[in-house]
């Protein structure tokens, strides 16, 4: 049918060539060329057309035609400028959009960025119906970041993230949203798009409520994890499930609710065996097991100290091994546990200095031989002058041990 139509329009604009309706015809001879599948005719079609033509609604639904062959042939600039000229002349509310959404591409592809944002911005903010809303946000958003304009993007996504009709375009807006907020220091708002995400469905749900939960573990918001509920370890993603509970169970520690926290190790040691062997996971329970007071913690440091690499664990869980003796009233254990802390470079001054204060009260209350140890006493009497209680300390065990005495001159661990 458009074979037919193509000879007759032709007919009309060669024997009135000045017709009224000269724009119409053309733009319509070059419309059967486009359906009948003659692209370089109609092409032709449509520059005839606007070199006749510059205004008026068929020089601009032309333009859009031209436009579009333009850029599918790559030729962006002179694309640009039809889509614009589509766009400010064309009826078609449809079609002025569209012919917006383009020039922005175009200018895009050119990296005139400038202009793209401004064209970009004006479809996001059309009203109606608006098939391109999607596609300009998502390109506004990556032609921010490009710009270093994240504050802009970050609008850009939230925008996007709330008008979107389509689950996955507004939970990936909010996922960048909530990842921009977090790095521009919006710890609050970062945590609004991830809440959103996993309070709704889809998808990206349980990655949602994974970033949600190491954020709040960043920012030691102990009462926003356990807000988060119960089972939340079943909700992030399957290989990700270990981690959630490393996360829950130092939460726990932290709150002091070291048996929930005890549990939970346990039940890595169960479900997890990789992650439940991990040094910083095993040191974490031996907190929880010192708070609670377990009568295994002695047991469980030894085995802990087999595998740990970190000085500053391992210097902390022997002190733990040692003040755990000492309050049992196993000084001689307690002695030997504290002997080597005093001289650790891994401590505090003050943490030696009060290690060294039970290390001779432990020798003393055992009825051990304070003599192999008096170099490394009148060592500290000597240079460890800032704090008069370990020097005296040191010389009252050592004077008390070599006078014979039988009795601790010390207190109980009662009193400690």
């Amino acid at each position: 049918m458009y074979d037919l139509a193509i000879p007759e329009y032709e007919f009309f604009l060669i024997s009135t060539p000045n017709s009224p309706v000269r724009d119409s015809a053309l733009f319509r001879v070059a419309e059967c060329h486009r359906m009948a599948g003659n692209p370089a005719a109609a092409r032709s079609g449509y520059e005839k057309l606007l070199s006749e033509f510059k205004t008026g609604e068929f020089a601009s639904a032309g333009a859009y035609r031209l436009g579009e062959i333009l850029f599918a042939e790559k030729l962006f600039e002179p694309a640009s400028i039809q889509f614009d000229l589509a766009s400010s002349g064309v009826g078609d509310p449809e079609v002025r959009l569209s012919a917006a959404y383009f020039a922005a591409r175009s200018l895009d592809a050119l990296k005139k960025d400038d202009m793209a944002e401004e064209r970009y911005s004006a479809v996001l903010a059309a009203p109606g119906t608006n098939p391109y809303r999607d596609n300009a946000g998502i390109a506004l958003a990556a032609l921010q970041l490009r710009n270093g304009k994240k504050s802009a993007a970050l609008s850009t996504l939230g925008t996007l993230a709330e008008t979107t009709e389509a689950l996955d375009v507004g939970q990936s807006a909010a996922l960048q949203a909530a990842a921009l907020a977090k790095e521009l220091g919006m710890q609050d708002k970062a945590l609004q798009f991830y809440d959103k995400v996993a309070s709704g469905k889809g998808d990206s749900r349980s990655e949602a409520t994974l970033a949600a939960l190491r954020l709040r573990y960043e920012a030691n918001d102990t009462a926003g994890i356990i807000e988060m509920g119960e089972g939340i370890e079943s909700r992030v993603p399957v290989e990700s499930r270990s981690e959630a509970l490393q996360i829950l169970a130092a939460t726990f520690r932290k709150a002091g609710k070291e048996s929930l926290a005890i549990g939970i190790y346990d039940r890595l040691a169960k479900e997890f065996p990789d992650a439940a062997t991990n040094p910083d996971t095993r040191y974490q329970r031996l907190l929880s097991l010192y708070a609670i007071k377990d009568k295994n913690l002695v047991a469980q440091v030894d085995e802990f100290l087999k595998i740990a690499k970190n000085p500053k664990q391992i210097a902390s869980a022997s002190l733990l091994k040692a003040e755990t003796l000492f309050q049992q009233g196993d000084y001689a254990g307690a002695a030997s546990a504290y002997g080597p802390i005093i001289e650790n470079a891994a401590f505090t001054t003050d943490q030696q200095k009060a290690s060294l204060y039970k290390w001779a009260w432990c020798l003393s209350a055992s009825g051990d031989n304070l003599a192999p140890f008096a170099p490394t006493l009148h060592s500290w009497r000597k240079t460890r002058r800032t704090n008069s209680l370990p020097r005296r300390s040191c010389s009252v065990a050592w004077r008390g041990r070599r006078r014979g005495s039988s009795t601790p001159l010390w207190p109980t661990s009662n009193s400690w």
